[in-house]
């Protein structure tokens, strides 16, 4: 008998792994279409960050998520990764607040790379 509840999990667990893999397919496209100058640039440095943030953090998620119980550990990374796509959607919007005339105008010499 499946414990109360498991069906909603497991579909909340997969509709996570669509985004997680729609969005890695994604950012690379859209990095490069941003910026056609630099095409490949934008999505090196997002991917090489990507792996850098995993290197970082994955053992010290791992050993704090191991120390519950395997429910509470998955409800904590259900909040934690909502509230971090809560707060990439307003990083994102204060963006394009902040850049909309210039996404309007044709003007997409906002970005400037030095190096």
């Amino acid at each position: 008998k499946q414990p109360k509840g498991s069906t909603l999990l497991l579909a909340t667990s997969a509709f996570s792994c669509f985004s997680d893999r729609s969005w890695s397919f994604v950012v690379p496209v859209v990095l490069s279409r941003t910026c056609p100058q630099q095409s490949t640039f934008f999505s090196s440095v997002y991917s090489f960050a990507e792996l850098l943030f995993i290197m970082a953090f994955s053992s010290p998620v791992s050993l704090s998520l191991a120390r519950r119980p395997r429910i509470i550990a998955y409800k904590i990374s259900i909040i934690v990764q909502n509230v971090l796509t809560a707060v990439a959607c307003a990083v994102l919007a204060v963006l394009v607040l902040l850049f909309i005339n210039s996404l309007f105008s044709g003007n997409h010499d906002v970005f400037v790379v030095v190096g």
